[in-house]
């Protein structure tokens, strides 16, 4: 399915095609990588260009900084003891915040990040790391059934059509037909999005992740 086709679906047209490609989208899931594969493509080169003029190599920082913290063992047992979602939703907002610190200080104040730049970064590398090749699979299940929506262009256009039918449509305000990270100013706008994600999913009866998978995996 192209994102031109997903981007006209109502949210019955969604919540079908989940259903119907879950066994697909689960093949994802059946990938095994190395920790350094795991960062090296968690976030593509599409995502850095977003990062114009700054004094590093945004690949290089996030990187740096993504293998550090996922090669440590202290950090693999915190993510590893999460079982709840709200559990997970503190840990993570937490850890992109640590990623947001870090970028400014190795970048300075003038090319620090946003906050949706934060979050997609992060929730990109746990869609990853959910396939490193050194956790067991109880573990992978359960990890998987936290992770967020890494919110950019092609998962917004997902639901441009259908938000007005949610609630959150209030926070969230009318999707632009060319969203980018910027959309997502602040963490009331992000918590409606998952939200609408997570309400879609629940009701197609696949985890949250899944609804990246059809968007983006799906389309490229």
């Amino acid at each position: 399915m192209t994102i031109e086709a997903i981007e006209f679906l109502n949210t019955e047209e969604i919540i079908n095609c989940l259903k119907e490609k879950n066994e697909r989208m689960s093949r994802f899931f059946r990938k095994r990588e190395n920790l350094r594969n795991v960062i090296g493509i968690s976030v593509a080169a599409n995502t850095f260009r977003a990062f114009q003029h700054t004094p590093k190599q945004p690949s290089a920082v996030y990187r740096h900084w993504a293998y550090k913290k996922m090669s440590d063992k202290n950090q693999i047992t915190e993510i590893l003891s999460l079982k709840t979602q709200d559990q997970y939703d503190i840990w993570l907002k937490n850890f992109s915040t640590e990623l947001g610190d870090h970028w400014k200080n190795e970048m300075g104040e003038n090319y620090a990040m946003t906050y949706g730049q934060q979050r997609k970064l992060t929730n990109l590398l746990m869609k990853r790391f959910s396939l490193y090749d050194e956790l067991k699979n109880e573990e992978r299940l359960i990890l998987i059934k936290l992770i967020h929506v890494p919110l950019e262009k092609f998962t917004l256009l997902a639901i441009r059509k259908c938000i007005h039918e949610f609630p959150e449509a209030k926070i969230i305000g009318k999707i632009p037909t060319n969203p980018s990270m910027s959309f997502v100013a602040n963490e009331y706008i992000y918590d409606a999005l998952q939200n609408v994600f997570r309400n879609i999913t629940n009701r197609a009866g696949v985890p949250l992740i899944y609804l990246d998978i059809l968007a983006w995996d799906e389309s490229h």
